[in-house]
């Protein structure tokens, strides 16, 4: 059994609105942690899958299909091959706002996947 496993930072911008909390007013004001997106890859010689657990409440069927498609390809697995899971933090940023924010880091899962396959 061969593995790998690389970890990047998809924290959004400040200022974007957040969610978890009734009383909540307003977007955030700054950062107390840092949202992450980390990933196991194996290989046992014959199949080769990953496992990425993201930090947000949660991702849309679309994000996760995309990335699934785009990390698949990086380290040379089926899509079904790769599981995203989320954490479900608390204080998350509203959906719409972060899945523009989360779309981008799509590309550098991806390329972290491969880097941590490669080494």
């Amino acid at each position: 059994m061969l593995a790998g496993a690389a970890e990047i930072d998809i924290t959004p911008r400040v200022g974007i609105e957040l969610t978890g909390y009734v009383a909540r007013l307003g977007p955030s004001v700054g950062v107390h942690d840092r949202l992450h997106a980390r990933a196991l890859v194996m290989d046992d010689g014959t199949a080769r899958a990953a496992l990425v657990a993201c930090d947000p409440v949660g991702l849309d069927s679309a994000y996760v299909d995309r990335a699934r498609r785009e990390i698949g390809a990086a380290i040379g697995a089926a899509p079904g091959s790769v599981m995203v899971a989320c954490t479900h933090t608390r204080t998350p940023a509203r959906r719409r706002s972060f899945y523009i924010s989360a779309a981008r880091s799509i590309p550098s899962i991806s390329k972290a996947c491969a880097r941590s396959w490669s080494r």
